[in-house]
């Protein structure tokens, strides 16, 4: 039920944006947050990864790192208990911010539509962890399901962007290329790095 909820508000919310009022009664665009009775405690995290079949390791009480089927290369996805959003699974895309403002715009661009072609994954910047990863984002008590599903996401995600996206965030080049010969899709002018979400819900 908490899943049908969350959906449901998030229509209300985007139904509400589509109405020609003024865009000052428009509500913001939030995440439901969990309800004192959707909490999640550490040993839910841990139940969770065990009944979801995936191989953990917990650090701390809060935070559990997954191995990532990623071939050729180690990548590993943190399930966390963050207060006021729940349960977030996020695996790193860039250690470092991209070097100069082209590469900003690539980068941004590029990890939108990788945002929008895979489900439920979304780019974050400015989150406690690293400078720019990918999330998925349960407000609510996730089932193991949920979680397996938030994982392959997630590791098809990185697969198609996380070496592309590196390359974007330091050769100025690459990134120029990439920008001309994709801003028709991403819109008039380049996509800014700011419009990725800043580790919370987009606004």
């Amino acid at each position: 039920m908490c899943a049908v909820r969350e959906v449901c508000i998030g229509l209300a919310v985007a139904a509400a944006w589509l109405r020609p009022e003024a865009p000052g009664l428009r509500p913001a665009l939030s995440a439901p947050r969990a309800g004192k009775g959707d909490m999640v405690t550490s040993a839910d995290l841990q139940q969770l990864c065990t009944q979801a079949a995936l191989p953990f390791t917990m650090r701390g009480s809060d935070t559990a790192m997954v191995e990532l089927e990623v071939p050729g290369a180690f990548q590993q996805a943190a399930v966390e208990l963050q207060p006021h959003r729940g349960v977030v699974v996020s695996v790193p895309v860039l250690s470092e911010l991209p070097r100069a403002p082209v590469c900003e715009a690539a980068v941004g661009g590029f990890l939108l539509r990788v945002s929008g072609a895979v489900r439920m994954v979304r780019a974050a910047t400015g989150t406690s962890r690293v400078p720019v990863c990918f999330e998925v984002v349960r407000p609510a008590i996730p089932t193991p399901v949920e979680i397996a599903e938030a994982y392959a996401a997630l590791s098809l995600a990185w697969r198609w962007a996380g070496r592309e996206a590196a390359v974007l965030a330091v050769d100025q080049r690459v990134a120029e290329l990439y920008v001309r010969s994709v801003a028709v899709d991403v819109g008039p002018s380049p996509v800014e790095f700011s419009t990725l979400a800043c580790g919370q819900s987009p606004q």
